[in-house]
């Protein structure tokens, strides 16, 4: 394998993976609730259809998100 690819001008890839309907418990500690991202999901949008940009750096200084 080595040498054939040192000739190789192409890139490759090698991937596997799988999905699972639900998060395993080992990886839900590290992660907010899905009511806290939907939330702040619609902050973010919020600040999106902001037109003032003014308006849009208040709002997230007061929920914590500096520049």
């Amino acid at each position: 394998m080595e040498y054939s690819l040192k000739t190789s001008t192409q890139p490759i890839g090698v991937a596997t993976y799988s999905t699972s309907p639900s998060l395993p418990e080992e990886y839900r500690k590290y992660l907010p609730a899905p009511e806290v991202i939907a939330e702040r999901l619609a902050i973010v949008k919020d600040l999106f259809s902001d037109k003032d940009e003014n308006a849009s750096r208040e709002q997230l200084h007061l929920h914590g998100v500096d520049e």
